[in-house]
């Protein structure tokens, strides 16, 4: 696991060197839709919320989780929480905050 610190806020990066998480997976953990699991590399079992998890906890937070293919193999996956709330930010960049 890896840390980065930026202006707007921290990075927490993990790499995982075992079978890389499919594209459908990784559109279904950010879709938020039916939990799937699968058995690892080693062929321990999963039950499939703990991506789930930390995207919802990321966007409760006003951050985010980018989950992608690692270079040499593997999946990486990087969460991001801001210093700042969304509300803050957006008033910043835009001058204004539109909610519903």
């Amino acid at each position: 696991m890896e840390t980065h610190k930026s202006s707007e806020g921290i990075f927490f990066t993990i790499n995982n060197e075992g079978d890389p998480i499919s594209k459908e997976l990784i559109a279904n953990i950010n879709g938020g839709t039916n939990v799937v699991s699968k058995r690892g590399t080693l062929g321990e079992k999963g039950t499939g919320v703990g991506l789930h998890i930390v995207n919802d906890f990321a966007k409760l937070h006003g951050g985010y989780l980018k989950i992608r293919a690692g270079e040499t193999g593997g999946t990486v996956a990087t969460v991001f929480f801001p210093f700042r709330s969304t509300e803050e930010i957006l008033q910043r960049d835009y001058g204004e905050v539109y909610t519903e």
